[in-house]
């Protein structure tokens, strides 16, 4: 499974996507990490196996951020009529 991480106020967070929900993981990162802020997507077999609160962000483990918080776009959903 696909997750998403970032850091905010100085703690690292993950965001475990629902599974079917209509988005892409990327654009789950865009609409629901904060603004501004870089995320990674990354499997979730690579999260450490200790307290979430001693988690680091390795960047250069994970390479380069995936995205920014708060640049989701929604796509307009046309009618059938295509108006």
């Amino acid at each position: 499974m696909e997750v998403i991480v970032f850091e905010t106020n100085n703690a690292v967070k993950v965001i475990f996507p629902a599974l079917d929900c209509g988005l892409s993981v990327m654009d789950i990162g865009k609409k629901d990490v904060p603004h501004g802020v870089n995320f990674w997507i990354a499997k979730d077999s690579i999260l450490p196996e200790v307290a979430i609160e001693a988690w680091e962000i390795n960047a250069e483990k994970l390479g380069p951020a995936a995205g920014v918080g708060g640049t989701y776009v929604p796509v307009e959903i046309k009618n059938v009529k295509g108006e």
